[in-house]
């Protein structure tokens, strides 16, 4: 498999967080008396993300990121509450989220006393962040030494036989396609669209497991096909969108995550339940044929 640096995106309300964190900063400069063009920019900023930020996706995505916040932190903005209704309340009395309002919102005075639920609820989200990341980065020399220490136990024990890890170059590593054990069970080696099709079923066609109205009358050809598939290689460092090739090299899929279990792969890699997961090949190729109907494409990429 040929790997290249790269990362993890995970699916959140951009534009919600990003006028969350802009919340946050312009208070921090008000708390410390930053200079009034400093203010003024940040007014600016906020006001031009105000405009953009109140869509049905938006609203659902922001819904769902509180409901995970919510149940782990202890701050609990929704109190154990509805997420959406949450999302729709905020959004009715935020003076800050509406245009005519804002200016009463971003008000000094009203940002210190966190009058505004959406000021406070930015000062939840982005502080603990911050407070998360300067705890986390404190702890650098610390985890560096203990990577180092790992590293060089590693090397004494197996020298050069083990291709080189996250150093950020090109490389190959290697990996066999392998199930694992998985909350009681065994994870098999393989999905396939089927499973997608089980979801939005099962869940009654709702957010966020709808589909496109292309995708709801597929053929059995389609519900057969490979989806995404778990393999032993060792990607953690970030890898997302490398090719995977077999031994005729072939290339056979696309890297895109990582099992919640190869987590502790930045110390160890422990291939009894450390899985890479791609995107089949076949699951891509089955799209283009069943469902986008793009067959000049299709068979240039089965050599016809």
């Amino acid at each position: 498999m040929m790997m290249n640096p790269g990362r993890r995106d995970a699916t959140a309300p951009k534009a919600s967080l990003e006028l969350m964190f802009a919340v946050y900063e312009y208070g921090q400069q008000i708390k410390n008396d930053a200079s009034k063009d400093d203010q003024a920019k940040s007014r600016e900023s906020i006001a031009s993300m105000v405009k953009s930020i109140d869509t049905p996706l938006e609203r659902q995505l922001l819904a769902m990121l509180l409901g995970d916040y919510d149940e782990f932190s202890p701050d609990q903005p929704l109190k154990g509450g509805d997420p959406a209704k949450f999302v729709n309340d905020l959004f009715s009395s935020s003076n800050l989220l509406q245009g005519k309002k804002m200016k009463k919102g971003l008000k000094g005075k009203n940002i210190k006393k966190e009058k505004d639920p959406f000021v406070k609820l930015s000062n939840q989200l982005a502080g603990r962040f911050f407070k998360a990341a300067d705890a986390f980065q404190s702890t650098g020399p610390t985890r560096r030494a203990l990577e180092a220490q790992v590293a060089n136990a590693v090397f004494n024990v197996y020298g050069s036989s083990l291709p080189p890890d996250a150093t950020f170059t090109l490389r190959l590593a290697d990996g066999v396609v392998k199930k694992y054990e998985y909350n009681g069970t065994v994870a098999p080696i393989k999905t396939t669209y089927f499973g997608m099709y089980d979801r939005y079923y099962s869940n009654d066609g709702k957010f966020p497991w709808s589909l496109p109205e292309k995708w709801l009358n597929p053929p059995v050809e389609l519900l057969k096909a490979p989806l995404n598939y778990v393999s032993t290689n060792d990607i953690i460092g970030g890898n997302s969108g490398s090719p995977m090739i077999n031994k005729n090299l072939e290339a056979v899929g696309l890297i895109f995550d990582g099992n919640i279990e190869s987590l502790p792969g930045n110390f160890i890699f422990d291939d009894r339940v450390n899985r890479t997961v791609s995107v089949h090949a076949g699951g891509i190729l089955a799209a283009i044929k069943y469902i986008y109907k793009a067959d000049k494409l299709y068979n240039e990429l089965m050599g016809k």
